[in-house]
């Protein structure tokens, strides 16, 4: 099977993964639109490869988040500093934030914040594009996420939920680090603090998995 980077065992995803809370963890003024194959319509972002046929076109709108599927899996498509959603053949998913093509991904994994490659593509996977004004919306942008992603690497578990709370994370969030659920609402958070410099839940599950049913 496909596997990320030479230091996992054929799939990296080890924790069942659990829901993460719902409605209350999402900003209340804003709404969540999926992009699905079929969205049509012109489109307001720079991502080089919405055109290319490796992404599915999204609807952009002011105030919302944008899940987009990245086509056969490929996330060689995504610029360096998106976040990215991967999901494995047993549907376990893992939030991670795209580097340079030589670093590959940074995402917490077996209590560490860690890099890894992608060595095959995963089955499906998709870029978070968030609105503005927390969204990428310049090479700048892109790359102060990629400086905040570095600024993470090697952290522990612990160290990484404290570096969120300081960043305006809800440490109420987080009772318990060796809780499953609360170690993938972690994952989400960082993936989102890297992309936006906002640690805050966007409820990126219950979205992803909408739109890849809508895709």
């Amino acid at each position: 099977g496909s596997c990320f980077g030479p230091s996992c065992s054929i799939f990296p995803f080890r924790i069942a993964h659990p829901s993460l809370p719902c409605c209350d963890c999402l900003p209340h003024s804003v709404s969540i639109r999926v992009a699905s194959r079929a969205c049509g319509g012109s489109y307001s972002m720079t991502s080089p490869s919405i055109s290319s046929g490796t992404m599915a076109p999204p609807t952009h709108c002011m105030g919302v988040v944008m899940i987009v599927p990245l086509v056969g899996g490929d996330i060689a498509a995504a610029p360096p500093g998106t976040h990215l959603v991967l999901e494995s053949a047993r549907g376990s998913l893992l939030h991670g934030i795209r580097l340079t093509d030589g670093e590959g991904i940074l995402a917490l994994r077996a209590g560490q914040v860690s890099r890894f490659q992608v060595v095959s593509c995963p089955p499906r996977a998709a870029m978070v594009l968030y609105p503005p004004p927390f969204g990428a919306d310049s090479e700048w942008d892109r790359q102060y996420a990629v400086e905040r992603a570095r600024g993470l690497l090697h952290l522990s578990l612990t160290r990484a939920i404290e570096h969120l709370t300081q960043s305006g994370a809800d440490a109420a969030a987080f009772p318990d680090a060796s809780n499953a659920c609360n170690t993938k609402l972690v994952e989400e958070c960082m993936a989102t603090f890297c992309a936006t410099g906002a640690a805050r839940s966007w409820g990126i599950k219950a979205a992803y998995e909408a739109a890849m049913s809508a895709s």
